[in-house]
């Protein structure tokens, strides 16, 4: 249930957001001032985020044999996936679209990015594989760093 009421509520703020800049209502002073304090108590809050999960997963790559994180199947074409296939499939698409050159170069570095490190928060918090999370983590961060080179050569 708490689950459900979670997913809800941020489905509620998203829908109620989108109608009220839709309207433009005028708030009183107070009401202003108090959303002021809001948005710096979100944004304080926001900023502390990276760091903490940064901590969860270095908490979960410390556990990690590194010798056996390339032996496994399910790490390797997650790596080829995130590191070659999309970031190919991406480049290809963007290349029909007609949009400014740097919204297609800001895509396509998004696009060689390994996997996000905010992802064993995600997966720690619904009871996922931190241990292949954090594999897929590992490997693709290492393999980026040949990967990535690679694909900027192309792009610029």
């Amino acid at each position: 249930f708490r689950r459900v009421l979670f997913r809800s509520t941020r489905i509620i703020a998203i829908v109620s957001g989108m109608i009220l800049s839709g309207f433009h209502p005028q708030f009183p002073k107070l009401v202003l001032d108090l959303g002021i304090v809001l948005i710096r108590l979100l944004n304080a809050l926001g900023q502390i985020t990276v760091p903490i999960a940064m901590l969860i997963a270095g908490f979960v790559l410390a556990d990690i044999n590194y010798l056996k994180v390339f032996k496994d199947k399910n790490v390797i074409l997650i790596s080829v996936l995130r590191l070659i296939v999309i970031p190919t499939c991406i480049l290809i698409l963007i290349s029909f679209f007609n949009m400014p050159i740097i919204s297609k170069k800001i895509a396509s570095v998004v696009a060689i990015m390994p996997v996000a490190i905010a992802a064993s928060v995600v997966i720690k918090q619904y009871g996922g594989d931190e241990k292949f999370m954090a594999s897929a983590i590992d490997s693709t961060t290492l393999l980026s760093m040949i990967t990535i080179p690679a694909f900027l050569a192309i792009i610029f």
